[in-house]
């Protein structure tokens, strides 16, 4: 059979650009992974925790597909399966956003113009190379939206159902997502159908379905109305979605806001004084991003009298996303949405030319490529791995870390067993008497902190300053990393 060449050169133009971002993102997954990466890993791994509340399906979707690889005989590596998984889940968000902007009449030409500036954002690329919980939910949030722009332009209720299910599926695998999700149903409310409306919130009703069966099946847990909602809202509970109003949020909020675009971290001007070349390449990167500027004056508003009900569910969805991340003191990761989201709602309102798409999205994808994923890819900024098998080796020693969860938990899933009995954060609060305590025993105490460097970060700016007190004794083992050498000291705690 003969190769029709223009079959091929048409699907090359429509599923090119999706097809080379997932090979990037396969090609170049992050070797340095966050306490989280490291953490959701362990518990996959060992099958534990496999539902949090917070993103409740996304550990148990990656054990049973784990498990289904087992029996037919592959042994994946965990973490670096799940760096896999969320490669794919930011190829499907592509694909998903390539169909609806097809759905709003979009020329081929401005569909791969949002595509490349959708894919080279760093917002979606830091987690296509991560062992992390948020591309998969906006992948099914984003297939919400399709069903209920097709629903409203044919008013079928198959559509309707499809995008409730999708909703609320997307809402099992993050919380966040229930933004979206109701930014959805407010936009039926507006579609003025009180039926469609009660059939929207009835197959939205799997979210609670799922949450009461895994409360009471998995966790086990007490009947009542106090104790499920601390399981639901098991992270606002417990501060781990810390939230409030300070200076923090006006401060974090258009940095993070920013770096969903573009990355921006200490550790970039480590990188330039490391490899002088890229310092042409970040020349290049800014000189292309502020060219793209002079080329706003092209930019064509449409008609703000006749605005769709799809694009009003989006201004909804996203500034609902930008209010929830600012309240959360610019947390980053939360933004992630907003960059799906904000072509979801431009093109509503403007007519880009496509040079300018296209000049940004190579301005990103230079930048983010050479000064983030490349060198996170290639180096090992702390040397985590190493400090992590040295505490291994040593089970009779006691340490006092300053990134104390990233080696716990790279320990654990190494090993399979705890450290935490032995392993301690600094400042040491309330942990202080109880390290007291083991050094009374005889136990020797060992500590990175007198001797790390980390760069500028969000973590750094917003971190208190300890005020625990240690008398140095002798320096134990040294250890190279990207960031410096640093060294494991022999200390004893003080009063």
């Amino acid at each position: 059979m003969r190769f029709n060449n223009s079959y091929f050169l048409v699907g090359l133009k429509k599923w090119g650009l999706p097809f080379f971002f997932l090979l990037v993102y396969l090609l170049f997954p992050t070797n340095n992974s966050t306490v989280d990466g490291w953490g959701y890993a362990e518990e996959i791994k060992y099958g534990y925790n496999l539902f949090r509340s917070h993103h409740l399906l996304y550990n148990a979707l990656g054990f049973v597909l784990l498990k289904a690889l087992g029996l037919v005989g592959i042994n994946a590596d965990v973490l670096a399966f799940m760096k896999v998984l969320n490669a794919v889940a930011a190829f499907g968000i592509l694909l998903v956003f390539r169909w609806y902007l097809n759905l709003q009449s979009l020329s081929n030409k401005a569909i791969n113009g949002w595509l490349f500036f959708v894919g080279s954002s760093f917002g979606l690329w830091r987690f296509a190379v991560e062992n992390e919980t948020y591309l998969i939910p906006i992948f099914f949030s984003l297939l919400g939206s399709v069903f209920f722009a097709l629903f409203s332009r044919k008013s079928k209720s198959h559509f309707l159902f499809l995008s409730a299910f999708f909703a609320s599926l997307a809402c099992l695998f993050h919380q966040l997502q229930i933004f979206w999700w109701f930014a959805l149903f407010v936009g039926l409310l507006m579609h003025k159908s009180r039926r469609l409306a009660w059939s929207f919130l009835a197959v939205s009703s799997i979210v609670p379905f799922v949450y009461l069966l895994v409360y009471f099946f998995y966790e086990e847990g007490a009947l009542g109305v106090v104790d499920l909602l601390r399981f639901v809202l098991h992270d606002f509970y417990g501060n781990g979605a810390e939230a409030s109003i300070d200076y923090r949020n006006f401060l974090m909020t258009p940095i993070s806001l920013f770096r969903t675009f573009f990355q921006v971290h200490g550790n970039i001007l480590l990188f330039l004084k490391g490899f002088p070349l890229l310092w042409g390449v970040a020349i290049f990167a800014l000189s292309l991003a502020f060219l793209s500027l002079f080329d706003l004056r092209f930019m064509r508003m449409i008609s703000f009298q006749h605005i769709s009900l799809t694009v009003k569910v989006h201004i909804l969805a996203f500034v609902l996303h930008l209010a929830f991340a600012f309240f959360s003191h610019g947390n980053a990761e939360f933004m992630v949405v907003l960059i799906v989201l904000l072509p979801l709602v431009l093109v509503g309102f403007f007519d880009f030319p496509n040079r300018i798409l296209w000049k940004l999205g190579l301005a990103m994808f230079v930048w983010n490529a050479s000064l983030a994923i490349l060198p996170a890819n290639r180096l090992d900024f702390n040397n985590d791995k190493a400090l992590a098998d040295f505490v291994i080796a040593h089970p009779n020693k006691v340490f006092v870390l300053s990134d104390k969860n990233v080696v716990a938990n790279i320990c654990y899933y190494v090993s399979g067993h705890s450290v935490a009995h032995r392993v301690f954060t600094f400042p040491l609060g309330v942990h202080k008497e109880e390290l007291l305590c083991l050094q009374e025993k005889g136990a020797v105490v060992l500590t990175d902190v007198l001797s790390r460097t980390t760069p500028l970060s969000r973590g750094s700016m917003l971190e208190v300053d300890g005020s625990d007190g240690f008398i140095f004794e002798e320096t134990y083992v040294q250890f190279d990393s990207f960031y410096g050498t640093f060294s494991l000291d022999r200390v004893r705690i003080v009063e």
